[in-house]
Parts: structure tokens; C-alpha cells; sequence
């Protein structure tokens, strides 16, 4: 498991320009990734948002003419 290290905002993006990304929840903070990636221009790393919430799991979010899936926890090994 990798452990967190700071890292600037270039590195982060470089990190994950090539990958697929989950967000773990769907409240204001996640929101908020959604905005950023689009900001940065990752809008299709953005791939689903993995929420414990059970009544969010198989809605989509809209976001910027996305309609991005929402799953439950267990789903991510799906992905």
C-alpha cells in the first residue's frame, strides 16, 4: 500500500493523467473533485464516485455534461 506524501499540484496531475479515478464520496468535497478535474482537464479520468450512501449507489452525477456513475464501495474492484 502506498502511503501519502505531499506532492505539488503538477506531480498529482502527472501522477494520474494516465489512470482511471475513483472518487470516494459524493458530498460537497467530491463535488469539488469533479470541478477540479474538469478545471484541469481530466474530466474523463473522472470515472465513477464510490459512496457508502445506499441510496446514491447506480443514480449518476451530472457534472458538465457528464453523467458520471455512482457505486457502492464493493463495486470499486469492478473498475
Amino acid at each position: 500500500m502506498n502511503r501519502l506524501v505531499p506532492m505539488t499540484i503538477a506531480h498529482f496531475l502527472e501522477l494520474i493523467q494516465d489512470k482511471q479515478v475513483i472518487c470516494f464520496g459524493l458530498g460537497n468535497q467530491g463535488r469539488r473533485v469533479a470541478l477540479y478535474f474538469h478545471i484541469w482537464g481530466l474530466d474523463d479520468n473522472l470515472v465513477a464516485f464510490a459512496d457508502n450512501d445506499v441510496s446514491k449507489a447506480g443514480k449518476r452525477f451530472s457534472f458538465n455534461g457528464r453523467e458520471i456513475p455512482i457505486i457502492s464501495p464493493h463495486e470499486i474492484v469492478k473498475y
